[in-house]
């Protein structure tokens, strides 16, 4: 990433006056719950702002994002339902979890001499937490989309009724941003050279409300695991974060003052932990 990037850590926040242009062309079932979510939420303000043009159309939503600074995840929490303070690698989405995925991922390469971009890694790897019917709405620089083979292809063969807006002018001039709108398909269709062409030609207008009725509807949320959203820490600080973001000190387990009460823990889990905390009276009272 460069070095203006590296610095923001790729954060490249999503104009809220977009937000709502995109939003209207998003609709719901009103009282069916939709559940969205953000690879990388930043501050959590255009998801929030997502979450609430849904409500006043009568939906019950529920808000999930991955945010890698602990700054920005502590602002993202105080504004949505869940929040992992994790680089998105790092966090798992159960498959078919969400109705609708925001992306707005980092602009710039993996790495140094790597040619990989952080738009195809966030899209490919999002993918799956999104349901058949779901609705994806992608927000990458225009140069990218028009000329990245593998993200136009992966596109074409897991999304279907594209659309391709361009930021509004004021805001368009700053990333040369687009917007690109789809619903995911039942299954992966292999698309043909020309399919992949159109769509790296498809129009892109401004983004603007639609005439008439939303041309998306964001499907009715599955029912999930308890497990179906949380992170694997991989250092010791990794796990002291995470159990301070969960509020559980370990003084307080120690002396026994967490026992009684409730606490979700920071991993789903296994046999071996449930047989400690039964063992140690922690658990089955």
């Amino acid at each position: 990433m460069r070095l203006a990037g590296q610095e923001k850590m790729g954060y490249y926040p999503t104009p809220i006056s977009q937000v709502a242009l995109v939003a209207s062309w998003l609709g719901v079932e009103p009282g069916k719950p939709v559940r969205l979510l953000d690879p990388c939420v930043g501050e959590g303000e255009a998801l929030a702002a997502l979450a609430r043009a849904l409500v006043q159309q009568g939906a019950r939503v529920e808000t999930w994002g991955v945010e890698l600074s602990p700054g920005r995840a502590e602002k993202a929490a105080a504004c949505l339902d869940r929040v992992l303070p994790t680089a998105w690698e790092q966090a798992h989405v159960a498959d078919g979890a969400v109705s609708l995925a925001w992306s707005n991922p980092p602009y710039d390469n993996e790495g140094l001499g790597d040619s990989r971009r952080q738009e195809w890694t966030f899209l490919k790897t999002s993918t799956p937490a999104l349901m058949p019917g779901g609705v994806l709405v992608y927000i990458v620089p225009e140069y990218v989309l028009r000329r990245h083979r593998d993200i136009l292809r992966h596109l074409a063969g897991w999304y279907r009724d594209i659309r391709v807006f361009q930021f509004t002018p004021e805001e368009y001039e700053a990333f040369s941003q687009v917007a690109l709108v789809g619903v995911k398909r039942e299954a992966y269709h292999h698309p043909k050279d020309a399919e992949v062409a159109a769509l790296a030609d498809i129009a892109s207008p401004v983004l603007a409300p639609p005439d008439g009725a939303p041309a998306y509807i964001v499907p009715e949320a599955p029912k999930i695991s308890t497990n179906a959203f949380y992170y694997t820490p991989t250092t010791a600080a990794d796990y002291a974060r995470a159990v301070a973001w969960e509020g559980i000190s370990v003084p307080d387990l120690v002396r026994g003052e967490a026992r009684e009460q409730d606490f979700r823990p920071v991993m789903p889990l296994k046999k071996g932990h449930l047989a400690m905390l039964l063992s140690a009276g922690l658990a089955g009272q």
